[in-house]
């Protein structure tokens, strides 16, 4: 399925998804600025999360490029196709 945006709805749905972000985040700033933590951050995190991203980034274009590998080779499976149905079937609804 693919979604055509105009100009001004494209602009309002990056504008909609950066907001959604952002505001998502505010729990999490949130409860990390209070003062009663049990544990501080160990040394090594900034490298834990960098590595983390990094996976994830990886795993994506992986990913992406299998979607265009199939979709340029025009590869379908049955399941993917919507059924075809009879004119019998649609009179009889």
């Amino acid at each position: 399925m693919r979604v055509r945006f105009s100009g001004g709805q494209r602009l309002r749905a990056l504008l909609a998804a950066g907001l959604g972000a952002g505001l998502s985040s505010l729990p999490v700033v949130a409860g990390a600025q209070g003062t009663d933590r049990a544990l501080d951050p160990p040394g090594d995190a900034l490298g834990v999360v960098a590595f983390t991203a990094l996976g994830v980034a990886a795993l994506l274009f992986v990913s992406g490029i299998g979607y265009l590998y199939r979709r340029q080779r025009g590869l379908r499976w049955d399941f993917q196709v919507p059924e075809q149905r009879d004119d019998e079937d649609e009179a009889a609804h």
